[in-house]
Protein backbone atom coordinates (compact mmCIF):
# COMPACT_ATOMS: atom_id res chain seq x y z
CA UNK A 1 0.00 0.00 0.00
CA UNK A 2 2.81 2.40 0.88
CA UNK A 3 4.65 1.53 -2.33
CA UNK A 4 1.51 2.32 -4.30
CA UNK A 5 1.20 5.69 -2.61
CA UNK A 6 4.87 6.45 -3.21
CA UNK A 7 4.59 5.59 -6.90
CA UNK A 8 1.45 7.67 -7.32
CA UNK A 9 3.06 10.60 -5.44
CA UNK A 10 6.20 10.35 -7.60
CA UNK A 11 4.11 10.42 -10.74
CA UNK A 12 2.19 13.46 -9.56
CA UNK A 13 5.43 15.23 -8.64
CA UNK A 14 6.87 14.51 -12.07
CA UNK A 15 3.81 15.88 -13.82
CA UNK A 16 3.69 18.94 -11.55
CA UNK A 17 7.38 19.62 -12.08
CA UNK A 18 7.01 19.35 -15.83
CA UNK A 19 3.99 21.63 -15.94
CA UNK A 20 5.50 24.25 -13.63
CA UNK A 21 8.91 24.16 -15.28
CA UNK A 22 7.84 26.13 -18.36
CA UNK A 23 11.14 26.93 -20.01
CA UNK A 24 13.41 24.40 -18.37
CA UNK A 25 17.16 24.44 -18.58
CA UNK A 26 18.95 21.50 -20.11
CA UNK A 27 20.12 20.46 -16.65
CA UNK A 28 16.55 20.52 -15.37
CA UNK A 29 15.35 18.45 -18.31
CA UNK A 30 18.16 15.95 -17.79
CA UNK A 31 17.30 15.75 -14.09
CA UNK A 32 13.65 15.15 -14.93
CA UNK A 33 14.64 12.52 -17.48
CA UNK A 34 16.71 10.77 -14.81
CA UNK A 35 13.70 10.77 -12.50
CA UNK A 36 11.50 9.40 -15.28
CA UNK A 37 14.04 6.66 -15.97
CA UNK A 38 14.06 5.80 -12.28
CA UNK A 39 10.26 5.65 -12.21
CA UNK A 40 10.25 3.39 -15.26
CA UNK A 41 12.81 1.15 -13.58
CA UNK A 42 10.64 0.96 -10.45
CA UNK A 43 7.61 0.13 -12.58
CA UNK A 44 9.55 -2.64 -14.28
CA UNK A 45 10.70 -3.95 -10.90
CA UNK A 46 7.10 -3.93 -9.67
CA UNK A 47 6.06 -5.88 -12.78
CA UNK A 48 8.78 -8.43 -12.07
CA UNK A 49 7.68 -8.69 -8.44
CA UNK A 50 4.10 -9.20 -9.58
CA UNK A 51 5.23 -11.98 -11.90
CA UNK A 52 7.28 -13.53 -9.09
CA UNK A 53 4.22 -13.39 -6.84
CA UNK A 54 2.16 -15.14 -9.50
CA UNK A 55 4.84 -17.80 -9.89
CA UNK A 56 4.96 -18.27 -6.13
CA UNK A 57 1.20 -18.78 -6.08
CA UNK A 58 1.44 -21.45 -8.74
CA UNK A 59 4.40 -23.22 -7.08
CA UNK A 60 3.00 -23.45 -3.59
CA UNK A 61 0.66 -26.39 -3.86
CA UNK A 62 0.98 -27.22 -0.18
CA UNK A 63 -0.47 -23.96 1.13
CA UNK A 64 -4.11 -23.55 1.93
CA UNK A 65 -6.57 -22.22 -0.61
CA UNK A 66 -7.09 -19.15 1.54
CA UNK A 67 -3.39 -18.23 1.53
CA UNK A 68 -3.14 -18.89 -2.19
CA UNK A 69 -6.10 -16.57 -2.83
CA UNK A 70 -4.51 -13.85 -0.70
CA UNK A 71 -1.29 -14.14 -2.66
CA UNK A 72 -3.14 -14.02 -5.98
CA UNK A 73 -5.01 -10.91 -4.86
CA UNK A 74 -1.73 -9.30 -3.78
CA UNK A 75 -0.16 -10.16 -7.14
CA UNK A 76 -3.12 -8.58 -8.94
CA UNK A 77 -2.85 -5.44 -6.83
CA UNK A 78 0.90 -5.27 -7.44
CA UNK A 79 0.42 -5.67 -11.16
CA UNK A 80 -2.25 -2.96 -11.26
CA UNK A 81 0.02 -0.65 -9.25
CA UNK A 82 2.88 -1.37 -11.62
CA UNK A 83 0.65 -0.58 -14.59
CA UNK A 84 -0.39 2.72 -13.00
CA UNK A 85 3.24 3.53 -12.19
CA UNK A 86 4.28 2.78 -15.73
CA UNK A 87 1.47 4.96 -17.08
CA UNK A 88 2.53 7.77 -14.74
CA UNK A 89 6.15 7.34 -15.78
CA UNK A 90 5.14 7.52 -19.44
CA UNK A 91 3.16 10.68 -18.73
CA UNK A 92 6.16 12.15 -16.95
CA UNK A 93 8.39 11.16 -19.83
CA UNK A 94 6.04 12.92 -22.24
CA UNK A 95 6.12 16.01 -20.01
CA UNK A 96 9.93 15.85 -19.93
CA UNK A 97 9.97 15.67 -23.70
CA UNK A 98 7.68 18.69 -23.91
CA UNK A 99 9.93 20.56 -21.47
CA UNK A 100 12.99 19.65 -23.52
CA UNK A 101 11.28 20.92 -26.68
CA UNK A 102 10.34 24.16 -24.93
CA UNK A 103 13.91 24.57 -23.67
CA UNK A 104 15.31 24.06 -27.15
CA UNK A 105 12.82 26.52 -28.61
CA UNK A 106 13.70 29.06 -25.94
CA UNK A 107 17.39 28.51 -26.54
CA UNK A 108 16.86 29.11 -30.27
CA UNK A 109 15.02 32.34 -29.58
CA UNK A 110 17.74 33.45 -27.17
CA UNK A 111 20.45 32.59 -29.70
CA UNK A 112 18.69 34.63 -32.40
CA UNK A 113 18.28 37.59 -30.08
CA UNK A 114 21.89 37.55 -28.91
CA UNK A 115 23.18 37.15 -32.46
CA UNK A 116 21.71 40.52 -33.45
Amino acid sequence: MARKNVLVMMALLFVAAAVMAGCATTQQVESLQAQVDQALQKAEQAQQEAQSARTAVQDCCTKSDENAQKAADAADRAEMAADRAEAAANTAQDAASDARDAAQKTQGIYDRITAK
